[in-house]
């Protein structure tokens, strides 16, 4: 089976924020700057609390309007979506190099082959590691050298989901473990 597609700088930029965003590493991170946000919020309403009856009416009601819009700013949501934009901004510095490019895939008897105008290799079916289905691309990992490596296929690509299912069912034939996210 061929299939034609661009691989494209959004396409590869979406891939690694997505498996970045979902690395558990990243998950953790999360966890901790959450709990971070709750700890600091709780000392500083029980400082406010504190010295409420020290300070006028008003200077309570300013500390408490900088507690809610430092609440805003360091909101984990909105930290994440800050870290979001980080990563695709590195993505992209790192990937400026990279111009977008037409891109044969052969899966055969053989292996899987890969052609653009760049460059050409082929792996046989037992470096090939796993297959991860994704929302909106398919990864397939491959070892090669003793590397790990990956294709982004988009799936956009297919032409309908029955397509999609003979392109995935090739794996399946040659034993590689299929992973739907």
């Amino acid at each position: 089976m061929k299939i034609y597609y661009k691989n494209a700088l959004e396409d590869l930029v979406d891939y690694n924020v997505y498996t970045t965003e979902n690395s558990s590493t990243f998950k953790k991170f999360i966890k901790l700057y959450t709990l971070i946000v709750w700890v600091f919020l709780g000392i500083v309403i029980i400082f406010v609390y504190k010295i409420r009856n020290l300070l006028s009416t008003e200077l309570s009601i300013l500390c408490i309007l900088l507690v809610g819009l430092l609440w805003f700013l360091i909101n984990p949501e909105m930290y994440k979506k800050r870290a979001r934009k980080s990563l695709i901004k590195n993505e992209r510095k790192k990937l400026k190099d990279f111009s977008p490019m037409d891109v044969t895939l052969t899966l055969n008897e053989e292996g899987v082959a890969k052609e653009s105008r760049s460059s050409q290799y082929k792996v046989i079916w037992s470096s090939v590691e796993n297959v991860k289905v994704m929302e909106s691309y398919i990864c397939i990992y491959i070892r090669y050298l003793g590397r790990l490596g990956y294709l982004i296929v988009p799936i956009k690509t297919f032409k309908d989901p029955s397509e999609k299912d003979t392109f995935l069912q090739i794996f399946k034939q040659y034993k590689i473990n299929i992973i739907y996210i």
